[in-house]
Formats: structure tokens, C-alpha cells, sequence
């Protein structure tokens, strides 16, 4: 994320960091301890978090870790934290859309923005063609290819997209959240 976002807004404002935007990566968890802090010091701040499924250990269903992260970061239980029977992209998706007037609602009130799918789905919705062409050794299959090495791909990648691509992806909607730094 890190790489894409700052690549994307390198694009459409190159002194982003001079007006007071920053990225920051939290590994992948902790936002609610960066969310508080940032909120305390009355400091804005929009997040970007995937749509996570997760099998607990010997049960045959997953819980629906992204919605559950979302609620805990509102301090509010807006979405359904049901279990589901599948991890697939699909399934991901239909969760998504299901709840997605929800989500809207979300991303007005609190900035906290989940991915559809995660962020190799969402932007392979956005620029597929140009990924596959920009990564031959993807075989075509650039979502796999991005996750087996997420940052030295997602450099790789980074590093070909164009200004056109840039101003697709930050407006799209899966990529809403980085309209709230421009």
C-alpha cells in the first residue's frame, strides 16, 4: 500500500508531504492503537484496511476479520460480524456488496476505508490490462505474482505506472481514500 499510495499521489501532487500528507504503514495491524493516538492529538487520519477472512484453527467457517477490525476502529458494531463458509474472492466481494451502502456510510463518517477484496484485487480491477503488460513475469496471473513478494513487486510494478494510470486508480472507488489527501 505504502508503494502504490505514494506512487499515485506522487502523481497527482508531487509536494503531497510538504502539505502535510503522510503514509503510514502499521504492518498490517495495530490501527486502532494509530487511530486513537492520531485522534487524540487531533490529528486527521484516513485508513485503508482489506477485507480479511480468517479460518479459526479445526472450524470449517471463517470469521469476517476486515468487518470486525472496521467495527472495532468506529468503536461500533455498523457491519455483520457472521460467519461465512468460503474464502474466495467472490465471496469477498458479495460481502462487500451486500454491506456497501453500510461502508459508504463508513467512509464518510469515520475515513476508515475496506478494501473490496485486498489491495492486489482491487487495483487488478482498476488497471488489469496494464498490469499484465507491465509485469511479464507475472505470467498473467499479477495478483498472485504481487502477494508472493508484495514490495519488491509493488516497486517494480510502481515504477512503471504511468500519470493516466496514477489518475484511473486514485479515482476509482476502491481507491476512495486517497481523495482525502488532495
Amino acid at each position: 500500500e505504502n508503494v502504490l499510495f505514494s506512487k499515485v499521489l506522487e502523481e497527482i501532487n508531487p509536494l503531497y508531504e510538504a502539505d502535510g500528507t503522510y503514509i503510514l504503514s502499521v504492518g498490517g495491524f495495530g490501527f486502532d492503537i494509530y487511530a486513537k493516538i492520531l485522534n487524540d492529538l487531533e490529528i486527521f487520519n484516513a485508513i485503508k484496511t482489506d477485507n480479511d477472512l480468517r479460518k479459526p484453527q479445526g472450524k470449517n467457517y471463517y470469521s469476517v476479520l476486515g468487518f470486525s477490525r472496521v467495527n472495532k476502529l468506529i468503536n461500533q458494531t455498523m457491519l455483520p460480524e457472521n460467519t461465512i463458509f468460503e474464502n474466495t474472492v467472490d465471496s469477498k466481494r458479495l460481502l462487500y456488496d451486500e454491506n456497501k451502502d453500510v461502508l459508504d456510510e463508513i467512509r464518510k463518517t469515520y475515513f476508515v476505508f475496506l478494501s473490496r477484496c485486498s489491495l492486489e484485487e482491487d487495483l487488478d480491477e482498476v488497471i488489469h490490462n496494464e498490469m499484465v503488460r507491465y509485469l511479464p513475469s507475472a505470467n498473467g496471473d499479477v495478483i498472485k505474482y504481487l502477494q508472493e513478494a508484495k514490495n519488491k513487486h509493488m516497486v517494480e510494478l510502481a515504477e512503471k505506472l504511468t500519470k493516466e494510470d496514477c489518475l484511473r486508480i486514485f479515482n476509482h472507488y476502491n481507491f476512495e481514500c486517497l481523495k482525502e489527501f488532495v
